[in-house]
């Protein structure tokens, strides 16, 4: 990502510790924050922090932390980070059953011909013109395919009869074997009643790929159907805290 900055804390040639900053449009993205036990409660926090806040206070900075991470979280809220939202994480086996798609809609996998029409279907949806720039940019290199598809992810459409109402896809990455991620899922309105089926459609199309679980997020995209996935999740893998300092 060229958006994104690894940086490490270095002590007597040795890395001690480590964070990243990835640039959006409208705020920082602070993550990746460790300190190796050994240095722990020596104020490398402190100083990882100090130069975090001098070097991104032109926009706000946002970060993730566990909710049980009572010692990070009182350091933030010391650096003048404040909760906004709090994200879960729900770690499922496949596959699992919903009610089948509602009258006149329906999913399969993302094709050549649809990224065109992504902008202007989901036009309601924010930020959703970069992921169809994000399939653009990996066409280039097969553009000899018909259908798209790429080696680490499924991305498909919920269709309402020929146009797109939704898209969502899923990831993985070869140092977790069998999970996958779902990522930038974004239905409209209207057809929010067939999010889990959604879900199920792209699910099911994992097990070709040897995915035995997926990963999904309920975040501030995903939060308005948080009611119709619920009842197929079991209990949070992981609950986390969004902070954000403001621009100075």
């Amino acid at each position: 990502m060229k958006n994104m900055v690894d940086y490490a804390i270095i002590y007597q040639n040795k890395m001690i510790a480590g964070y990243t900053i990835v640039r959006e449009e409208e705020n920082y993205e602070l993550g990746n924050v460790f300190t190796i036990p050994e240095y722990q409660g020596r104020g490398i926090a402190s100083i990882l922090l100090n130069r975090v806040i001098a070097e991104c206070s032109d926009k706000p900075i946002r970060l993730d932390v566990n909710v049980r991470n009572e010692v990070a979280i009182h350091i933030y809220q010391k650096y003048g980070f404040k909760e906004i939202n709090r994200t879960k994480e729900f770690i499922e086996k496949l596959p699992f059953v919903t009610k089948p798609f509602t009258k006149d809609y329906s999913a399969r996998l993302l094709e050549i011909k649809d990224i065109e029409k992504l902008p202007e279907s989901l036009s309601e949806i924010p930020k959703i013109d970069l992921i169809a720039k994000a399939y653009k940019k990996a066409l280039k290199k097969k553009k000899k395919k018909k259908k798209l598809q790429f080696d680490n992810q499924v991305p498909c459409v919920l269709l309402n009869k020929d146009k797109i109402a939704g898209v969502g896809r899923a990831m993985w990455s070869k140092n977790i074997p069998n999970t996958a991620s779902m990522h930038a899922s974004a239905i409209l309105p209207e057809a929010s009643d067939n999010y889990a089926t959604f879900l199920t459609f792209i699910t099911n199309e994992l097990i070709s790929y040897n995915i035995h679980k997926f990963i999904w997020n309920l975040s501030e995209r995903t939060k308005p159907f948080e009611k119709s996935i619920g009842p197929f999740l079991s209990e949070p893998a992981r609950e986390s805290i969004i902070m954000e300092k403001k621009s100075e």
